[in-house]
């Protein structure tokens, strides 16, 4: 092979190569770019379930049980059923496309959603994926709790209460934002324990949050918090839904990240 056939061929590979990296960024390029617009539209359609979500509760609690058309009422209502099963779906679809760019809030919700909505063994399956993409410990609480209380509300018993040990053995008390989350999940515990017809278990549970509560220094936290759980151990728990994480924790993470920085 003459020199000029060597100097062609190395051209010939040097533009092959060029044209494969090109092609490689191209394809990197547009699977971004999907990603991206997967993305946002998981964004949007999460937020479309949660406001979904507030208009159905807003309507029951402005029509149900008021003296209008019973049928009419229920029929909006299974509308919006309907409407939050199908943005659940396309969620879904959404999520399966981009695994590892859902988060744990999202999962949950997607969880919440097919639970209210009726489909039980879709709630358990993303209410487990909501724990397993559990950012850190707090969150990971978070969703076993409010798993515990998807299972204790489908009869689960059993399995709501290992989530709610488990909850617990994920928050040891060392300082007020431990303090605050074990009381919370010895409150929920009690409440579903009082539902599920246990009232000696739930005595029981409340008498441990209150515990719990009385130990944070932050003064306004520990009134409120206790206030809170006193009215919960007074009224039915037919009449009070069950608790959800509020600000009283917020407020104490922002004091403990102020106090160890």
């Amino acid at each position: 092979m003459e020199p000029k056939d060597f100097i062609t061929l190395a051209i010939s590979l040097a533009a092959f190569v060029l044209s494969l990296v090109a092609t490689i960024f191209s394809l990197s390029n547009k699977k971004h770019e999907d990603e991206r617009s997967l993305r946002s539209l998981m964004n949007v359609t999460i937020g479309n379930i949660r406001s979904s979500r507030i208009d159905q509760a807003k309507y029951r609690n402005e029509h149900y049980g008021k003296g209008q058309n019973v049928e009419l009422v229920l029929n909006v209502l299974s509308l919006y059923n309907y409407q939050i099963n199908s943005l659940t779906r396309l969620a879904v679809y959404v999520a399966e496309k981009i695994p590892t760019l859902v988060t744990d809030i999202e999962f949950a919700t997607l969880a919440d959603a097919f639970a209210w909505t009726g489909d039980r063994q879709k709630g358990k399956q993303y209410w487990e994926a909501a724990i397993a993409a559990s950012k850190d410990r707090y969150y990971e609480i978070i969703n076993r709790r409010d798993f515990a209380n998807f299972l204790f509300l489908n009869g689960n018993v059993g399995e709501g209460r290992d989530q709610y040990k488990k909850a617990l053995d994920l928050s040891p008390i060392s300082d007020d934002v431990s303090k605050y989350q074990t009381g919370y999940t010895y409150r929920m515990w009690g409440w579903n324990e009082r539902a599920a017809g246990n009232e000696l278990s739930a005595r029981d549970y409340f008498d441990r949050a209150a515990e719990a509560f009385r130990t944070i220094s932050v003064e306004g936290v520990r009134a409120s918090a206790l206030a809170d759980l006193d009215q919960v151990r007074n009224t039915p728990p037919t009449a009070v839904p069950q608790p959800m994480p509020g600000e009283p924790a917020a407020e104490l993470m922002k004091t403990n990240r102020a106090t160890n920085p």
